[in-house]
């Protein structure tokens, strides 16, 4: 119990901090690009960003380019706006979307609707879940936008292990994403795999997701907390 509360007070401590995490991405288990996650705190608003590039190489074969810009919540880090740009060979598709609590109205690409819940991103969920305490069996309800529209994932922390990353071993709890109506995997689209860390830093190791032909992976190559 000692330990756990030093964790969570940690991370507590760590939320106020600016930091950026790097990664090399592999599509298909080839080496093709690198992508940077990075956390900024600006007029006390939180900041998420995430771009990802594959090599000039793998461009030629099959462009891989992403790029999400998040204004979220300094609590939950649930969205207050979004704005994302994804390619993917010859699929792209962009999207900005709004997100009024107070007001509970939601806005994505002008479409207007009822806001019912927090909305997430796989970026925002991933530092939401980073504050989490992540037991085996736990799981976390998430409302994401898919297809401009909002459906409802839970990500369930499936198990640990012990990985090793860059000649470094890190211990993880592993979360995988289900559908929350019938506990089946996700789409395509919408599916996510994430290994955190147990230690303080709660740092997303590996993240995997599903292309429209493939695989991509993330691992960690570095993590710098700017002061």
């Amino acid at each position: 119990m000692k330990n756990i509360f030093i964790i969570l007070l940690f991370s507590v401590l760590l939320s106020n901090h600016e930091e950026t995490i790097s990664y090399l991405v592999k599509y298909n288990g080839i080496k093709a690009g690198e992508a940077v996650l990075a956390k900024y705190i600006q007029d006390n608003d939180i900041n998420l960003t995430f771009n990802l590039k594959s090599r000039k190489f793998i461009d030629l074969l099959y462009k891989l380019r992403e790029s999400v810009s998040i204004i979220a919540d300094k609590n939950n880090y649930s969205i207050l706006s979004i704005s994302k740009s994804t390619q993917q060979g010859k699929y792209k598709k962009n999207f900005t979307a709004s997100f009024n609590y107070k007001k509970s109205i939601g806005q994505i690409n002008n479409n207007e609707f009822i806001l019912l819940n927090n909305i997430y991103d796989p970026i925002s969920i991933i530092y939401n879940l980073r504050n989490q305490i992540l037991d085996k069996d736990k799981i976390f309800k998430y409302d994401i936008i898919s297809k401009n529209k909002t459906k409802t994932i839970e990500m369930h922390v499936v198990g640990h292990e012990s990985i090793i990353i860059n000649n470094k071993e890190y211990h993880c709890s592993i979360l995988e994403a289900t559908n929350s109506v019938d506990n089946e995997k996700v789409k395509k689209t919408d599916a996510l795999k994430l290994w955190i860390s147990s230690d303080a830093y709660a740092l997303p190791i590996i993240i995997e997701k599903k292309a429209k032909n493939g695989n991509i992976k993330m691992e960690m190559i570095s993590y710098k907390i700017i002061e």
